[in-house]
């Protein structure tokens, strides 16, 4: 394998992943508030949301999304064009998912608390699905 594949596509993802754990986990509270912010009043769950490591998620998965389009128009083939677009859908979803549609920002801004926040806030995580999905997976 091509080194530089290796350190772009291996060591930094899990060297930085491995780093904002330990920083999470190291005790010192500035550090862990980094990776997990907590915000007075608001829903427990979506505070992890403001986090780094929640927002670099969310950077990869644009990224991929941007790469999905980008192939989408370069692609010559029909069934390559329908394959990036329809990853390109899945990709949008994945990304509309993990920031909860945008809930957690608006109640911020909103100042909503949370006794008032909404408990189902996609579509992943009401019920069972979670469960099932990562079996289709």
């Amino acid at each position: 394998m091509d080194k530089q594949k290796l350190i772009w596509f291996g060591i930094i993802p899990i060297g930085s992943a491995l780093v904002m754990v330990l920083m999470n986990f190291s005790g010192v509270r500035v550090l862990s508030q980094i990776i997990f912010p907590v915000f007075e009043g608001m829903y427990g769950n979506s505070q992890r949301e403001f986090g780094l490591l929640e927002n670099l998620q969310n950077v990869f998965l644009l990224a991929t999304l941007g790469f999905m389009v980008h192939a989408l128009f370069i692609k010559s083939t029909v069934i390559e064009k329908v394959a990036f677009f329809f990853g390109a859908l899945l990709t949008l979803f994945i990304f509309l998912e993990e920031i909860d549609y945008g809930l957690h920002f608006y109640e911020y801004a909103m100042g909503i608390s949370s006794a008032e926040a909404a408990e189902e806030r996609n579509w992943h995580n009401v019920g069972d699905r979670t469960d099932m999905t990562k079996k289709v997976m």
